[in-house]
């Protein structure tokens, strides 16, 4: 139990430092002069390309999303969510899809999809499981949510659900239907 902690403990240090390096990056890359007359173009829209920002939910999430058609997006996040027994951090992808709703409201679309996550789990020691149970998982997950782009603000908002068969081990293996959020994010493009 000891090695899992310390293993994920310095895969948690090395992620945080990428994490940092990423930010400073995109920080750097937000406040540019090249990219401001973009950024203002796509708030005075009600679509968008690429927006960054969090997902409050199961898991509590960093998030960036990228249109790659005028309906099909990829989203990546980086999460983590506790537990009284330990802590998971994971890595997610989502391919989606998504369909006008402007018959409802200009700037909303619902939208469907799949994707996959690793989980890296940490257990306190007081925490007893067999010896099959692991200290990573995989995730496959279907995704149905809706988007909303506000017009004249560089700002999206979704809420989703996300059903999620975890494949581990034999006591990782289950499906659940308790995860989804709320996603707040900047418009970038």
């Amino acid at each position: 139990m000891m090695f899992v902690c310390s293993t994920f403990n310095k895969f948690a240090i090395k992620k945080m430092k990428t994490t940092s390096s990423l930010i400073t990056v995109l920080l750097i890359f937000l406040f540019s002069n090249d990219t401001i007359a973009q950024r203002t173009e796509a708030a005075a829209g009600s679509t968008y390309k690429t927006a960054a920002g969090i997902r409050l939910g199961y898991p509590l999430s960093a998030s960036i999303k990228q249109f790659i058609t005028d309906d099909h997006a990829l989203e990546v996040y980086l999460g983590t969510r506790g537990f009284g027994y330990g802590r998971w951090i994971n890595v997610s992808g989502a391919y989606l899809i998504h369909s006008e709703l402007d018959e409802v409201l200009e700037g909303l679309k619902w939208y469907a999809g799949f994707g996959g996550s690793a989980y890296f789990w940490n257990y306190n020691n007081s925490f007893v499981l067999s010896n099959d149970f692991s200290n990573r998982s995989f995730g496959v997950q279907g995704y149905l949510g809706l988007d909303f782009k506000l017009k004249g603000e560089p700002i999206n908002v979704s809420i989703d659900w996300i059903p999620t068969l975890f494949l581990g081990r034999v006591n990782l293996n289950a499906f659940s239907v308790r995860y989804g959020s709320v996603g707040v994010r900047y418009v970038l493009f």
